[in-house]
């Protein structure tokens, strides 16, 4: 048979075999898609900082937050600018930060990922000699965690294609600098 009649044959039958889907990664991970945090299905995996959870999405993929900041709906652009709600005006990062040692105090992932509780991750202040705006936060084993961007509008974000890509990060008021990092696949308690 040739094409032509191959996609009428599908067309008649009704078909839907030829639909996108999405596609894992090498860790079996499909990030669920999104166009409002509606659309963001299951119950959400956070920590044990959480009073409640809920859903946001952020470039079109749904991030489990806790209740007080789920809802929204986020978009990165140009330069790792972060505009909440999505049509709102871009105020991009700011290129500071500082050089800080975290450790993972807590983390509830989808998934197999190469993080455990007490696993060290340092902050390096950004090079903007080299042209960088974002901190590079690293693993102990070398490997890289994500990059962190002051927003100058709001809060922090975290770029980390091991996390699943843009990560909402707040400052816990706890006394101490500690950072909780929503992220596509998992939740992070960054600590002292």
């Amino acid at each position: 048979m040739d094409a032509r009649t191959l996609a009428v044959l599908f067309c008649l039958s009704g078909c839907q075999c030829l639909q996108t889907v999405a596609e894992p990664d090498d860790a079996g991970f499909v990030a669920q898609g999104c166009t409002a945090p509606t659309d963001c299905g299951g119950a959400p995996n956070v920590t044990s900082r959480c009073t409640g959870a809920g859903y946001s999405c952020v470039d079109a993929r749904c991030i489990a937050e806790c209740a007080d900041v789920a809802g929204q709906t986020c978009v990165t652009g140009d330069g790792h600018c972060l505009r909440c709600p999505a049509a709102a005006s871009c105020i991009p990062p700011s290129c500071s930060g500082i050089d800080a040692d975290f450790r993972i105090e807590e983390l509830d992932c989808d998934g197999v990922l190469p993080l455990r509780p007490g696993t060290s991750v340092r902050q390096t202040r950004p090079r903007r000699d080299a042209g960088e705006c974002g901190g590079r936060l690293s693993l102990d084993d070398g490997g890289l965690f994500g990059t962190l961007y002051l927003q100058s509008a709001r809060g922090l974000t975290v770029e980390s294609p091991l996390l699943g890509g843009t990560c909402l990060a707040y400052e816990l008021p706890t006394g101490a600098s500690r950072l909780l990092v929503d992220c596509p696949r998992c939740q992070v308690v960054l600590g002292p």
